[in-house]
């Protein structure tokens, strides 16, 4: 079982949603293309939903949507939106994906922002690979992590984003198999026995709002960790934290992108 070692505290959850939020930009075009009513439909590694929701309105209730989220508190968070949505086709599955045997067949595989958290991407999710239909598409967008920058913008935000990227590699160690998993998506896909139909690399820009609200979050689930490792002392660190909170722009400008790698493969054996 991979460990998800950004966790689900509060400030990961909310910052989940502001990013499923900024990725929802580039995953609508591939979505609109590729997902109509009648299709049965796995998501692998829903998080808290942003996708789930945009592909279950494709499908208009019609076909079925299987999420799989194992972190308790998002797989609870679905469940409830669910519950409150105009959307009958939609079942959430608490499970561990890389052990997990699905025995269903599908037509759609999806999967977003989920593989560089696994240490052998590929055949952690052979399972779901062997039950989706021959002819069938998996659908994969990865963030390309190595090459997100920030814009130049004032130096608080540019101070506050150097040490989130310190925090990204260390993590990154731990979590993800390779920071360029997403460079190396067509080599894999194509093993795994798939044609690839698009490859594609769109940008998201985040907004000022967004970038210093994410960042937020991020370090401040990380203040301790960075304060031990060096990163920032802590006068630094609160003074750093205070200007962020007053952070405010009268221009909502771009500040920091985030490149996606976007392939869709028809599976042909």
């Amino acid at each position: 079982m991979d460990e998800y070692y950004l966790g689900s505290s509060e400030g990961e959850f909310n910052r989940l949603k502001i990013q499923s939020n900024v990725f929802n930009r580039t995953s609508t075009t591939i979505i609109d293309q590729f997902f109509y009513p009648g299709l049965d439909v796995v998501e692998l590694g829903s998080g808290v939903g942003g996708a789930s929701f945009m592909i279950a309105q494709k499908l208009l209730n019609e076909g079925s949507l299987r999420c799989f989220e194992r972190e308790e508190r998002y797989a609870e968070y679905l469940q409830n939106q669910v519950k409150s949505s105009i959307f009958t086709n939609i079942d959430i599955y608490p499970e561990d994906i890389t052990t997990y045997k699905p025995n269903f067949s599908f037509d759609r595989l999806y999967i977003r922002a989920v593989l560089h958290h696994l240490k052998a991407p590929f055949p952690s999710i052979s399972s779901f690979i062997s039950s989706l239909k021959v002819g069938g598409l998996m659908v994969i967008e990865e963030p390309l992590i190595r090459y997100t920058g920030q814009l130049p913008t004032n130096s608080i935000l540019m101070k506050w984003g150097e040490l989130n990227f310190q925090r990204i590699m260390d993590v990154g160690g731990k979590l993800a198999v390779s920071l360029d998993i997403a460079e190396k998506l067509k080599e894999y896909v194509e093993k795994y026995g798939f044609k690839v139909i698009v490859q594609h690399i769109s940008q998201t820009n985040l907004k000022l709002k967004e970038e210093k609200s994410i960042l937020t979050q991020w370090l401040d689930m990380h203040r301790d960790e960075l304060l031990r490792k060096k990163a920032v002392n802590q006068s630094e660190f609160d003074d750093l934290y205070i200007q962020m909170k007053k952070l405010v722009s009268c221009k909502d400008e771009p500040v920091f992108y985030v490149p996606m790698m976007q392939i869709v493969a028809q599976k042909v054996v």
